[in-house]
């Protein structure tokens, strides 16, 4: 009986080396795989744009008005303002058009 349970305590402890073992290289193995998976975005293209890399061109058109009114003590302001913006955004190498609306 009494081998029996060093038996049972011995695989006890090496079941506890191995999980050990497991969270230990669970940092790596996670490292490893992010690793892998920022090459092949990488690989499939850009996530941003270098500042010279492209190239805008945008006309912005800006018009309102300003009414401010004293009244009694009070004052009061109201804009009533318009914007438009129109044109676009080419990168290189392959001259993507963006355009906005």
């Amino acid at each position: 009986m009494r081998k029996r349970a060093q038996n049972i305590t011995e695989y006890a402890v090496l079941l506890a080396i191995i999980a050990s073992a497991i969270v230990a290289m669970q940092v790596y193995v996670k490292r490893g795989v992010q690793g892998r998976i920022k090459e092949l975005a990488d690989q499939l293209g850009p996530t941003h744009h270098e500042e010279s890399n492209i190239i805008s061109d945008y006309t912005t058109i800006q018009q309102g008005t300003t009414v401010q009114t004293y009244n009694a003590g009070v004052s009061g302001s109201r804009v009533n303002e318009t914007v438009i913006r129109t044109g676009g955004q080419r990168s290189w190498p392959a001259l993507r058009s963006v355009t906005t609306p």
